[in-house]
């Protein structure tokens, strides 16, 4: 299981990324 941070960090870069 991944820490909160970890998971929550992937979860801005997936919708920065689905952004552009």
């Amino acid at each position: 299981m991944l820490p909160l941070a970890y998971s929550w960090t992937l979860e801005i870069k997936g919708t920065a990324c689905n952004s552009i």
